[in-house]
């Protein structure tokens, strides 16, 4: 049986490196081709390596069942089939070779297994730590007559609504690396679909809102606005390499305190912007005065003037030293030229009206395109990218109490430019008058 392949789905075929392993994500939007791309790779592989082993899987089997195998019984030939059990579910070809195909939201059933190639579907339904557990299983040797053989993991999915693991690892990922490919399908490159459906998507835009559109027909991954406590951020638009350090202004050091993560961010004032230069962030237990020296052993030559803010809660006492971060801040760096310490006790009103201060004042300066942060500053513009509303009528953020969990480093550099941000930068209500 032949088929003639998208450009995209080749894309996804062929390996453009000399890696013995290869990890590749086809994203894209409705109707793009990502499944049936996904099920033609995987039964090529098993035909052209026969004895080879793959596991297909996605986060639930009813997935799995009502997708990925439904297209694997409408695309390879029954001649080509030997055997297709249902307990466990496993398709043999004639040539000896098995597609395994398996739930994965139990990680426990797949640790036993070791494969040639895989494929996951539907991966942004997946949770994050999904890919080592996969890498884990492509370590099947392979036969001696296979002399061009590569390990395979291929991911075929929808995008994610809110940027995730899948944009860490494969679209804005902090050590790129050449195994890991990023394939982009928007549904109207799928001739196939618009020939037989001229109005397919014209139909699927009528229904939509802007936000669905950019993610399920342009097959982006998402902004989640309406759900994300900095809205107005966009990465296009609020990243940039101007944000550079200038020795010549005061910085201003924003503190936020946790033991687990504890973050600064360093920000100035430049010809009517407010540029965040850089970021020290310190994770697994680490403690303020840390903070403070690592900040001071890569600006030890700063002259021109130094600004703390932060928490104002860091005025709290630590009951094992009597002292608060304040004072810890002062004891590392109050002798460097110009140290100022903005932060006063008890200078914040409760935390409801606090939050919505932020929440306008941040999303307001962010809607004048005068807040710039440097691309360097990888965990600021994370949290300005996947900080949540909490659920409920009120503004707040959903936090992430637990440090094992991957997510609980969004929140705290986000918290820290906050508390400079509405400090230096406050909402502030007009009252309208008349006479």
């Amino acid at each position: 049986m032949i088929h003639t392949l998208l450009p995209k789905q080749e894309e996804m075929f062929n390996c453009p490196h000399n890696e013995l392993t290869d990890v590749c994500c086809y994203q894209g939007g409705y109707g793009s081709g990502k499944t049936t791309g996904g099920v033609l790779l995987g039964y090529t592989l098993a035909k052209t390596y026969p004895g080879s082993i793959g596991l297909v899987g996605a986060e639930t089997f009813t997935l799995l069942k009502d997708t990925t195998i439904k297209k694997y019984e409408e695309l390879i030939p029954l001649s080509d089939i030997k055997s297709w059990t249902q307990v466990p579910n496993i398709l043999t070809l004639k040539n000896g070779s098995q597609i395994w195909f398996r739930p994965l939201k139990d990680f426990e059933r797949i640790k036993s297994i070791e494969v040639h190639w895989c494929h996951i579907e539907e991966a942004s339904q997946c949770a994050h730590t999904i890919l080592p557990h996969i890498l884990a299983r492509l370590r099947k040797a392979p036969k001696d007559e296979w002399p061009d053989f590569r390990h395979r993991l291929f991911l075929t999915t929808n995008p994610e609504e809110m940027p995730g693991f899948l944009d860490d690892t494969f679209i804005h990922p902090e050590k790129p690396d050449c195994r890991f490919r990023f394939i982009h399908a928007p549904t109207d490159e799928n001739t196939f679909l618009t020939n037989i459906k001229s109005d397919y998507v014209d139909m699927l835009a009528t229904t939509m809102s802007d936000d669905e559109k950019h993610v399920y027909i342009g097959g982006n991954t998402g902004t989640g606005i309406g759900g994300r406590f900095y809205y107005s951020f966009d990465r296009k638009l609020h990243v940039n390499k101007r944000a550079e350090y200038q020795p010549n202004l005061p910085l201003n050091l924003s503190f936020d305190f946790n033991a687990y993560f504890m973050t600064l961010i360093l920000i100035q004032e430049v010809r009517g912007e407010t540029h965040v230069v850089d970021e020290i962030c310190l994770k697994g237990g680490s403690d303020t005065t840390s903070l403070c020296k690592a900040f001071q052993n890569k600006y030890k030559d700063h002259k021109s003037g130094i600004r703390v803010y932060g928490d104002p809660s860091g005025y709290a006492n630590d009951h094992r030293i009597r002292r608060h971060d304040y004072d810890l801040i002062r004891d590392v760096l109050g002798r460097m030229p110009g140290f100022v310490i903005k932060v006063r006790p008890g200078d914040h009103a409760k935390q409801e009206n606090r939050l919505r201060n932020r929440y306008i004042a941040v999303n307001s300066l962010y809607r004048t395109g005068k807040l710039v942060i440097n691309p360097k500053c990888v965990y600021v513009i994370k949290s300005m990218e996947r900080t949540k509303i909490a659920d409920g009528d009120k503004i707040t953020k959903e936090k992430v109490s637990n440090p094992k969990d991957k997510r609980f480093d969004v929140d705290h550099p986000g918290d820290a430019l906050d508390y400079y941000l509405v400090a230096e930068h406050p909402y502030k209500k007009v009252t309208l008058k008349f006479h």
